[in-house]
């Protein structure tokens, strides 16, 4: 997958300003304190809160760079998430402009709402980013949903050839027992009880096992028995509210044995590492580390198997209903929260992949015949490509990542080459 947007660099300022005044000042602040708060609250937060509102971070952090040094961030040394967000105001400018008072209105009021939500800015940062890619393409678009307010969100033609457009994005946590959030929370509850215990006892493992999904109200009860756990290093019983085992970690030849500090984690590495060294798929993870070689592993797990394949099936039937039924018709869906490495896990187990068996149900029914393509992505890496036209310097950021487009072998236009959009 491949989606690029570019503007001349000394647009860049402009583009930042108006993206700025699109959402307001006050919105864009609003989030960044908000994520400082609880990042003061909770340490732990941080890396959830730089996953799921990655846009909003980065532009605090531009508009400090700016307040200080009253230039941008460096476009070469820039880290990712800035890179995301120049493409994202650069997609933004070349949106914006192009639709009716009321399109912008509204378009303006999902950019506030999603600064203001537990949601973030990234799946409207989606819808953006397919619109970009298949205006690169040669497509005249018309932002439906934008415009009318409703129903599929974009209506798209090329030499005479009208297309739908749907784009759904969710979070990784959707069909599953316990949430990112959830985790987080239950891991600032338990932080100092965790480093304490690594001053006695070293580097160790903690297994806590809950009988359902995790909700917000046993956090406490299940934060208190841990720190009884780890503080008497002890077994607790359960089930409920909890069952935890504690033991010694062996950390040799695992990815936390590294001499430096801070060390390098790869998530990835972690749930590989653990599904590896204990047996749990997917697992739910909280990694403390400490200056003397050592770590504090806590890992969280549910007796009640997760539905992510049906949860995500679900939410995208229900998408499918914002189509006319008159047109050819695309359903991009999009993982907010999944590294790339994820995405390519849920597709490969079993066969068929689970993305096989959800566009499959989607396309058995008789009411959804029009669907022609069915596409699941999760955010890719930003790459970086500058190019030079006499005095005019233009500068390319490229979001690459996988994509999955299983497209339906018995509609009519098939073979048509003008939908072969993320061949």
């Amino acid at each position: 997958m491949k989606f690029e947007a570019s503007a001349p660099w000394e647009e860049l300022p402009g583009l930042i300003s108006k993206a700025i005044q699109i959402g307001t000042p006050k919105a864009w602040r609003r989030r960044a304190d908000s994520c400082a708060a609880q990042v003061k609250e909770n340490p732990l937060s941080a890396s959830y809160l730089n996953e799921r509102f990655g846009l909003e971070l980065a532009m605090a952090r531009v508009r400090q760079h700016l307040k200080v040094t009253h230039r941008l961030p460096d476009k070469n040394g820039a880290d990712p998430s800035i890179q995301r967000l120049y493409a994202f105001v650069a997609m933004l400018g070349r949106v914006f402009p192009g639709l009716s008072a009321n399109a912008q209105n509204r378009l303006a009021g999902k950019i506030r709402g999603g600064l203001l939500d537990d949601v973030g800015l990234e799946s409207t940062a989606f819808e953006l980013h397919i619109g970009s890619h298949l205006l690169a393409m040669g497509f005249e678009i018309a932002w439906n949903d934008l415009e009318h307010g409703g129903g599929y969100d974009l209506l798209i033609s090329k030499e005479g050839l009208e297309a739908e457009v749907e784009c759904k994005s969710f979070s990784g946590d959707i069909g599953r027992q316990i949430h990112k959030r959830r985790l987080v929370q239950l891991g600032g509850l338990i932080n100092e009880a965790l480093a304490e215990a690594f001053q006695r006892i070293g580097s160790t493992s903690v297994e806590v096992r809950i009988p359902k999904r995790l909700n917000g109200n046993e956090i406490p009860d299940i934060a208190d028995r841990i720190r009884q756990a780890v503080r008497e290093q002890v077994n607790i019983h359960g089930p409920s509210p909890c069952e935890i085992n504690i033991r010694p970690l062996e950390i040799a030849g695992s990815p936390f044995d590294q001499d430096a500090f801070p060390p390098k984690i790869d998530p990835d590495a972690v749930q590989n590492f653990v599904q590896e060294r204990f047996g749990f798929y997917n697992p739910n993870v909280l990694v403390q580390m400490h200056r003397q070689r050592g770590v504090m592993l806590l890992m969280l797990r549910s007796q009640r198997a997760d539905n992510v394949v049906g949860s995500i099936y679900r939410a995208l039937k229900e998408g499918a209903t914002q189509f006319s039924g008159d047109r050819p018709a695309i359903l991009c869906a999009h993982m907010l929260d999944v590294s790339p490495e994820q995405l390519v896990e849920l597709d490969q187990d079993p066969n068929p992949s689970n993305l096989d068996r959800i566009a499959t149900r989607l396309r058995r029914a008789d009411n959804r015949k029009y669907l022609h393509t069915i596409t699941f992505s999760a955010p890719g890496a930003i790459q970086y490509r500058r190019e030079q036209s006499g005095r005019i310097v233009r500068n390319h950021r490229r979001e690459i990542g996988p994509m999955y487009a299983i497209p339906n072998l018995d509609h009519p236009l098939y073979r048509e080459k003008r939908l072969q959009i993320f061949a």
